[in-house]
């Protein structure tokens, strides 16, 4: 029974046993709460076993790579400033790196 069907003789019909009367009034709160409620936002499925924002499991983050020397970033500088006094000529010389060697060859 909603609120437009409620007539006085229901009304006190209800009134009489107050655990009915309590009951309906519940029972409209509860639907005009339902009403101006938002709809709860969805969410990812969980998956069993995983942490989010975790790294997988048995794995760990990558080492860091290792320190350069200092002798090799002097090179590296004198190098760069010699290729800069020169005019920036195109030129190719060999890079040591693992990644440039397994793209290009130690070329660059």
């Amino acid at each position: 029974m909603s609120a437009p069907d409620l007539t006085p003789e229901d009304t006190a019909a209800m009134r009489a046993n107050p655990g009915d009367w309590r009951e309906y009034l519940r029972s409209e709160m509860a639907r005009g709460r339902a009403r101006n409620e938002k709809p709860k936002p969805k969410t990812a499925p969980v998956i069993p076993g995983r942490r989010i924002g975790a790294w997988p499991a048995n794995s760990r983050p990558p080492d860091p790579p290792p320190p350069v020397p200092p002798t090799v970033v002097q090179e590296a500088l004198d190098e760069y400033r010699q290729w800069l006094a020169d005019g920036q000529p195109p030129g190719r010389r060999p890079c040591e790196c693992e990644p440039c060697q397994q793209l290009h060859g130690g070329n660059r």
